[in-house]
């Protein structure tokens, strides 16, 4: 019970939906890391998605904190060594490609969840960083658009029935904001 007297709310797991979703979101976000980061970080990055979807039907959770720091030393040594700083835009942002490879193999809650899309938002957005091309614009574009749905899709519940209504609201809020776009950019 809180202080109020109401009962706490537990946070729930991430529906199966939702977590396509947003995996499908992250896959999009990948192209512009391929020829400006060193190989093995978006490898990484595809490796962790793949155990994801390996470890959440068993069950299985990156629990273990020695496990989770050593994993982190690991990962930021590696990153340092194959960019000899932190310095530069490719270090950064191969250094945030990694630590959210980390937690999506450690997300399990609604919550964490929530954390997951909007460090997909930071990774469109780094993948402008690294290349403005309109091949990369339109990848960016799209996963943008895949991780509303993932929000859409996961604060929809687990109603039952196609998977067409996110995906029109999210088509719908991207039409609302295109004149904002025209008008900025």
């Amino acid at each position: 019970m809180s202080k109020s007297g109401n009962p706490i709310k537990r946070d729930t797991s991430i529906p199966r939906r939702p977590l396509l979703w947003m995996a499908a979101a992250l896959l999009f976000t990948l192209p512009p890391f391929f020829d400006s980061l060193a190989i093995w970080v978006p490898g990484l990055f595809l490796l962790s998605l793949a155990l994801k979807f390996w470890m959440e039907p068993r069950g299985y959770r990156l629990r273990s904190v020695v496990l989770k720091l050593l994993l982190i030393a690991i990962a930021v040594t590696t990153a340092f060594i194959s960019y000899g700083s932190f310095r530069a835009v490719e270090a950064g942002i191969s250094l945030l490609v990694v630590l959210a490879s980390l937690k999506i193999l450690e997300a399990h809650t609604a919550r964490e969840f929530r954390v997951m899309v909007l460090i997909g938002w930071v990774l469109c957005l780094c993948g402008f960083f690294l290349s403005q091309d309109f091949t990369t614009a339109l990848c960016l574009l799209i996963a943008f658009g895949l991780l509303a749905v993932a929000l859409i899709q996961f604060h929809r519940g687990a109603a039952p029935g196609a998977i067409w209504p996110p995906v029109v609201t999210t088509c719908k809020l991207l039409l609302q904001a295109s004149p904002l776009v025209v008008l900025f950019f």
